[in-house]
């Protein structure tokens, strides 16, 4: 877990160690980046990173927070079809992450932090719903639908991204029809609309 202190200057300290540990991620293996090195090249003592953070995955786990919790757009939409590829365009523009990530073994890691976030983020997470009961295995639904969001980004990473976003999106359309996940969420929505104007 990493610090969630509002003061200016621990922000501005995690923010030093998070972007010094990104550049090493390009130029090292991460199990090779000593924290040593991160905050030596970011300017600040052990101490202060161990204020901050307890281990390199929570550092990793800060990156993300940064880019999908604030950073991911935040419009307010209704369209799954238009969150997905916001998702993949994003991620578009943010190649060597996924680069890193496929060199690294961390899909699964920013697959972990992505689940945790992406609900956090007001554009993404709109189909997650405080409707009680409206489906009793929605955790799961949620999990089976990131994951496949993160293994399609982590395939098209290895092909070198290859696909545009629009071609990435309609791969991935046509194989979650063939599982019925567009076809419940679609249901979903339409019972949390009619939920929330009072329509039966």
């Amino acid at each position: 877990m990493f610090n969630l202190s509002q003061n200016p200057r621990v922000i501005i300290s995690m923010e030093s160690l998070a972007e010094a540990f990104y550049r090493y991620l390009q130029i090292k293996p991460y199990n090779d980046i000593s924290i040593q090195e991160i905050c030596e090249k970011a300017g600040v003592t052990r101490k202060t990173f161990y204020r901050n953070f307890e281990t390199k995955d929570d550092l990793f786990d800060y990156y993300i927070y940064e880019i999908i919790g604030i950073d991911f757009p935040q419009e307010n939409n209704n369209s799954l079809e238009q969150s997905v590829k916001n998702l993949f365009n994003y991620f578009s523009k943010e190649k060597t992450l996924l680069i890193i990530c496929e060199k690294n073994k961390l899909f699964d890691l920013l697959l972990e932090r992505i689940n945790k976030y992406l609900e956090l983020n007001p554009q993404y997470g709109m189909a997650i719903s405080d409707a009680k009961n409206i489906v009793d295995y929605r955790i799961y639904y949620w999990q089976v639908f990131n994951s496949s969001l993160i293994k399609m980004l982590e395939v098209w990473t290895r092909r070198d991204f290859k696909e545009s976003v629009d071609e990435l999106y309609q791969i991935f359309e046509d194989i979650t029809k063939r599982f019925g996940t567009l076809d419940y969420h679609e249901t979903y929505v339409s019972y949390k609309n009619r939920m929330n104007t009072g329509k039966n």
